[in-house]
């Protein structure tokens, strides 16, 4: 079992790591133009607390100076941060959309668990019960469809009469995401721009 929910994650992270890749570019043009946007209002910022502090000269303008470069890179940083946010929520977006290959990944997903009562995403709510009917035939397997939906984006959790399993999109991007974070901050940003 270790081993199956092992190729499962491998699979998840590499289909991730694809659909990671593939949302670079338009990630790095938008957190480009988010930046761009973020300097102009740090500029504006700086520009603003020169002209009022230029009456008290030198010292207190480099005080001011270092104050608005901080506001500069934590206003940066918030919103590469921002991007990097949207880059791991898209891939979410864009493995549900190739519906095929997301049916195939719940169906491995409950292929790892063997049992239990099942917990479909409140957005897979319309094929759930007769993908889990047609899964139960095909596997002769007696998984449960819950009463109860969850808020997650896509993926399911099962409950099991020893262990509860988490294995929702949002769980397994978390995993991805602190493998990959770094290298996907710096593919988005450059490398000495992260």
């Amino acid at each position: 079992m270790t081993q199956g929910k092992d190729e499962i994650i491998k699979k998840i992270k590499k289909d991730a790591e694809k659909i990671i890749k593939s949302t670079l570019e338009e990630a790095g043009a938008k957190s480009k133009e988010i930046i761009a946007q973020a300097r102009n209002d740090a500029s504006i910022f700086k520009q603003n607390y020169m002209e009022k502090s230029f009456a008290e000269r030198d010292e207190i303008i480099l005080r001011e100076q270092g104050a608005a470069k901080l506001e500069v890179n934590k206003i940066l940083l918030a919103k590469k941060q921002e991007v990097v946010n949207c880059a791991y929520k898209d891939s979410i977006e864009l493995i549900k959309k190739d519906s095929k290959s997301y049916l195939k990944l719940l169906e491995a997903m409950l292929l790892s668990a063997k049992t239990g009562k099942v917990i479909f995403s409140q957005t897979d709510k319309a094929f759930a019960q007769s993908f889990l009917q047609d899964f139960n035939a095909k596997h002769k397997t007696s998984f449960k469809l819950s009463k109860e939906y969850g808020s997650f984006l896509g993926g399911l959790r099962i409950e099991g009469k020893d262990i509860d399993i988490d294995m929702t999109l949002e769980a397994e991007i978390a995993i991805i995401r602190e493998d990959t974070e770094p290298e996907t901050a710096a593919i988005i940003f450059g490398a000495n721009n992260g």
